[in-house]
């Protein structure tokens, strides 16, 4: 990210640099003295606002005598943070909380979530995104609008790379049903979901209105999780004014039960893909 302010990765680093220096027996003022830094300039490290260099991590880890494995992850953290990425180009409409997301889906290895009212923003096409775009958040800002169209089809380009995440998603009927613009929109945005359900590391389930309603007020949600096996994990929850990010392990594991009870409850892959004709065929 290379940015001022605070990230999902910098709090990350902070938290664990914060635990193993607990852990070690260190108070902050002792702490401080041992790694050759003021308490203020680590506290602000451990509450993650600011972006450390990997030849400053390693002192402190070695300071902290901190395991291999540990010190590996935050490292690996600490050189993704220090990336300039394409979404840089997009500061005029983005926050830095949009553009630290986009940051970590670029680093992702698996990608999934449950979308209740609209097609996800990895599968969309141009069409669709312009239509929500101008009756939403920019409906008095063309200009506005088409660069978030722009800025929402580079994100897509993290599923054409080399070695792009595992991506799974389960999309409510509703949203299937759901027509943007004309309804030649939808239709071309159903044959577009079609046609990435057949890549191999893209798998959609629709969950359908005879499914069990208990699983259907989780709304809305994204998992994102970096690594493999998974070094990082965060979850985005849309609100009516705003995105959450959830970081909190607990909380995050709550998101991976709340998707792993919906997988067998929805469609199968095979299935969605035939609830997807179907629903094409009658626009």
């Amino acid at each position: 990210m290379s940015e001022h302010g605070s990230t999902v990765r910098r709090r990350a680093i902070g938290k664990a640099l914060r635990a193993v220096r607990e852990e070690a027996g260190y108070s902050l003022a002792a702490a401080s003295r041992h790694v050759e830094r003021s308490a203020s300039s680590l506290s602000i490290i451990e509450n993650g606002g600011q972006l450390l260099r990997p030849r400053d991590l390693n002192f402190i880890l070695d300071s902290y005598e901190v395991d291999p494995g540990l010190r590996a992850t935050l490292l690996t953290l600490t050189k993704q943070e220090q990336q300039t990425g394409w979404w840089n180009e997009f500061r005029d409409i983005t926050s830095l909380d949009d553009r630290d997301y986009v940051s970590l889906e670029n680093s992702a290895s698996r990608l999934s979530g449950i979308y209740t009212q609209s097609i996800p923003g990895l599968l969309q096409t141009e069409e669709y995104t312009r239509s929500i775009m101008r009756a939403s958040l920019f409906e008095n800002d063309p200009r506005r609008a088409e660069r978030y169209v722009g800025f929402r089809m580079a994100r897509q380009r993290v599923l054409r790379s080399p070695a792009p995440p595992q991506l799974h998603v389960i999309i409510d009927e509703a949203a299937l049903r759901r027509v943007r613009s004309e309804p030649g929109v939808m239709s071309d945005q159903l044959q577009h979901l079609l046609d990435r359900s057949r890549d191999e590391h893209v798998t959609i389930q629709v969950l359908s209105f005879s499914s069990a309603a208990a699983v259907t007020h989780n709304g809305t949600f994204a998992i994102v999780e970096v690594g493999a096996p998974s070094t990082l994990s965060v979850v985005l929850v849309d609100r009516l004014t705003k995105r959450i990010s959830i970081e909190d392990a607990e909380e995050i594991d709550r998101f991976h039960v709340a998707f792993r009870q919906t997988v067998p409850v929805a469609l199968s892959p095979h299935d969605s893909r035939i609830m997807i004709e179907e629903v094409a065929s009658q626009l």
